[in-house]
């Protein structure tokens, strides 16, 4: 292989954070029969840099893995709702400690059937996780749109959410009711003078809240 072409390959592969995506990269792009001496041992010498990364990554997640289990209830569905589980990177198939069947009951969809399948967050990111055991299809694609769209507007400078908050045209999307995981039956009070002041500290209440009920409470 031309040194170049190699180079750009073995550049692709270190920059890749994802365990999955090395040993992808490393199975689909490089042809081992074409690599000369110094191809292979910098390879190599790659690999094992990524496998040192992976043992460190694989370390934590069973760290984070067993504070989860340990979880009560409570705990658990505090954390799921907050997104303040412990951070981790997931297992792939690539991973000794990767399941490729996990058990499953019959709960229904709910809190209740995360909390009995919590270990497969070892595998799976949180979302697609509240996808899969918390949410009904329709439940999942209101979350996913309801993630987004707060994002946009806890972005939002207080000029340009007061003015979209006047002209009606702040992102429209279905609350979050008892049931789901993003659901926050108490926010922390932020103070303000009153008005739209008040409204801009406090608009992380619309997850829960409709806009003329929101405009109602702060006087607006």
């Amino acid at each position: 292989m031309h040194d170049n072409e190699f180079n750009k390959i073995l550049a692709a592969l270190l920059e890749t954070t994802n365990y999955y995506d090395f040993m992808q990269g490393c199975e689909s792009i490089i042809n081992c029969d074409i690599l000369n001496g110094d191809q292979e041992r910098e390879i190599m010498r790659v690999f094992e840099i990524k496998q040192k990364e992976n043992e460190l990554n694989t370390k934590k997640r069973k760290e984070g893995v067993e504070i989860i289990m340990n979880m009560t209830y409570g705990e658990f569905v505090e954390s799921l709702q907050f997104n303040s589980l412990p951070p981790f990177v997931r297992a792939c198939i690539y991973d000794t400690d990767y399941v490729y069947i996990f058990r499953d009951t019959n709960h229904l969809q709910g809190l209740q059937r995360a909390y009995i399948h919590r270990e497969q967050l070892s595998q799976t990111e949180r979302d697609t996780f509240i996808a899969n055991h918390v949410l009904s299809i329709q439940e999942a694609l209101d979350y996913d749109l309801r993630e987004k769209n707060m994002k946009i507007i806890l972005g939002m400078g207080q000029e340009e959410f007061t003015e979209a908050l006047n002209t009606d045209t702040l992102p429209r999307f279905v609350r979050a009711k008892t049931r789901d995981p993003d659901y926050i039956f108490l926010y922390s009070e932020f103070s303000g003078s009153g008005g739209y002041d008040y409204a801009y500290w406090n608009r992380m209440k619309l997850r829960t809240m409709e806009y003329d009920q929101f405009k109602d409470i702060c006087g607006i």
